[in-house]
């Protein structure tokens, strides 16, 4: 295409062009590197420089276009008035001939690169980054010899919604992973577009799952200031990562202090959440006594799958066998719901921190060289607990026990 631009110009025009715009690039790629991008009309013949939302260098058949700093350019540059710059102020237009290249390009480079400074200070519209023409540049590449730049894509914006128990957004969530479903109109920040990343908080659990945008942010029908966006690619978390993880690991994360609205982290913050969720894919969790405390149920299954053993030996005293043990009665109990594993009826009091007490019973004890595991320890009242050891029937009972666990792992 701009073979066919130049024919019949001397080489040395087509020479100073791919020079001037392979200077602009370079100049961009230093100051601004994700705020601009080249993009190829071959339907017009028209290949055009853009930094931010201004087009700063357009070359078509009859010349090449230059926005400049006017203050800049040099005396008797010949101005488009056509042009209006309200995106580019204290910029016009250099309106120059092919032919007439060689000899103008060279005195315009520092106002026009001035302009792009102007014009870059706006971020670039995403799709000026997509429409971006690697093949420009590596054509440039090929016709100058030494390698062109391109503009540095940068990483999405990341945004931290809402989701509920009580309306049906977990199941939800939960029945879409599954179905590799999309959703429609979630709630979001009004800067929400296509391909943004997601990542939904359920209050009592954490992060949640993770999605992609799959539209722009759009006003919610009947929801007045509120903007919903579509959702696809959702993927669980799991076991989802609880306020206490994400208040361990992202401690400026000043959102997580108070959890109860949509926000957009910043690009450091947001890599940091990135960080936390491939590490919890990937099996990570924390194993001190000090999480167990604060960990979310699914988080304590985790812990306590991982630190279950068949066997404890009698002088096991280190710290992540507390931990460990803690994990597994905090699972057990978190698991009860405040509701006898054994009877069935509510605990029978609140202990001092004010949760419903029971307790964690294995069903073969550890004396006996039974596992520390969740599927052989079980969450029951004291009165349960004591007929489990002491009863004329607690062998039956306690078989019993074990029967009822097996029911419950398996709808976990």
């Amino acid at each position: 295409m701009v073979d066919s631009i130049f024919e019949g110009i001397s080489g040395d025009a087509k020479q100073s062009y791919c020079e001037f715009l392979a200077a602009s690039i370079d100049y961009l790629s230093q100051h601004h590197g994700d705020r601009w991008g080249v993009t190829l009309r071959e339907d017009t013949n028209v290949l055009r420089l853009n930094a931010g939302i201004v087009e700063g260098l357009i070359l078509y058949s009859g010349g090449l276009r230059v926005l400049v700093e006017k203050k800049k350019a040099p005396p008797r540059t010949r101005f488009d008035r056509r042009s209006h710059h309200r995106n580019a102020p204290g910029c016009e237009t250099a309106d120059i001939p092919l032919a007439e290249l060689p000899r103008s390009l060279p005195r315009l480079a520092e106002a026009h690169h001035a302009a792009l400074t102007i014009i870059a200070r706006r971020p670039a519209f995403r799709k000026t980054l997509n429409a971006h023409s690697t093949g420009v540049t590596a054509w440039l590449s090929q016709v100058l010899r030494r390698k062109v730049a391109n503009p540095e894509i940068p990483q999405r914006p990341l945004h931290i919604v809402q989701g509920g128990i009580q309306n049906g957004d977990k199941a939800l969530l939960e029945r879409l992973a599954r179905g590799n479903q999309s959703t429609r109109s979630w709630v979001a920040p009004k800067s929400v577009a296509p391909g943004d990343e997601i990542v939904v908080y359920i209050r009592g659990f954490g992060l949640f799952a993770t999605a992609l945008a799959k539209s722009s942010a759009e006003p919610r029908a009947g929801w007045k200031n509120r903007y919903g966006s579509d959702l696809t690619s959702i993927r669980l978390i799991e076991p989802p990562v609880s306020l206490a993880a994400i208040r361990r690991h992202i401690p400026d994360l000043d959102w997580a202090k108070y959890p109860r609205s949509i926000t957009t982290p910043p690009p450091e913050l947001a890599d940091g959440i990135r960080t936390l969720i491939a590490w919890r894919r990937t099996g990570g969790i924390d194993l001190d006594e000090d999480f167990v405390d604060t960990a979310n149920i699914d988080e304590l299954k985790m812990i306590a799958l991982h630190v279950a053993r068949e066997r404890v030996p009698p002088k096991a005293g280190t710290a992540l066998y507390r931990a460990g043990s803690a994990a597994i009665r905090r699972y057990v109990l978190g698991r009860a719901k405040g509701l006898c594993e054994g009877c069935g009826v509510p605990a029978p009091f609140r202990g001092v921190d004010g949760q419903p007490f029971l307790e964690a019973h294995h069903t073969t004890r550890l004396a006996d060289d039974g596992p520390d595991h969740p599927r052989k320890v079980i969450g029951i009242c004291p009165n349960c607990h004591r007929r489990a050891h002491l009863a004329e029937d607690a062998k039956s009972f306690n078989t019993a026990l074990m029967k009822k666990l097996r029911i419950l792992e398996a709808a976990l």
